[in-house]
């Protein structure tokens, strides 16, 4: 019993038997293609359909924190280039 993909590649390549397994990769690769490229699309107007405040709370949930507030950023900044923390 044979495939799907491989009886395609046998109806497109009739002739010689030399360069099936070369139509047989071909024809492989452009199903994946053609696949992945429909779950692509799909994925992303999955995304769209999502409101802003939900993708942003998922996005901040995959850290498991709350974000900083504009305070605790500026403080972070502060730190990190405080002259007295890199002595040489």
């Amino acid at each position: 019993m044979e495939s799907h993909v491989e009886a395609l590649a046998q109806l497109i390549n009739k002739n010689d038997e030399k360069s099936y397994t070369l139509v047989l990769i071909l024809v492989v690769f452009l199903m994946n293609l053609i696949d992945k490229g429909v779950a692509f699309l799909l994925a992303i107007l999955l995304f769209a359909l999502v409101p802003k405040n939900m993708r942003t709370y998922i996005g901040n949930y995959g850290w498991k924190q709350k974000p900083l507030t504009i305070q605790g950023i500026r403080e972070a900044r502060n730190i990190s280039t405080n002259k007295a923390i890199h002595k040489k």
